[in-house]
């Protein structure tokens, strides 16, 4: 079976980790696996795990967008998501 990779304009800019650094090969590796796992219907409804389209990440995840909080930062910012701007008040 064949997977759909879709690409985003920052999807190369979510890979890093916190302190700006690129993952190594064995932790791309291993987000990999867990996303293909989180795409597997889970054996109970409770090991369901939401994970964002674009990096995978699993925490910080809105569910109206289905992404992470920094991917749909990013891609609000930049005009990617229709309807959504920056809050001022």
């Amino acid at each position: 079976m064949r997977l759909a990779v879709r690409r985003w304009p920052f999807a190369d800019e979510a890979g890093g980790s916190a302190n700006g650094e690129r993952r190594t090969e064995n932790e791309s590796m291993a987000r990999t696996a867990m996303i293909v796992k989180a795409e597997r219907k889970p054996k109970f409804m409770t090991r369901a795990k939401n994970r964002c389209k674009v990096c995978g990440r699993a925490r910080g995840f809105l569910r109206k967008f289905k992404l992470c909080r920094i991917c749909f930062r990013q891609l609000s910012l930049g005009g990617y998501i229709p309807g959504v701007t920056k809050a001022s008040w």
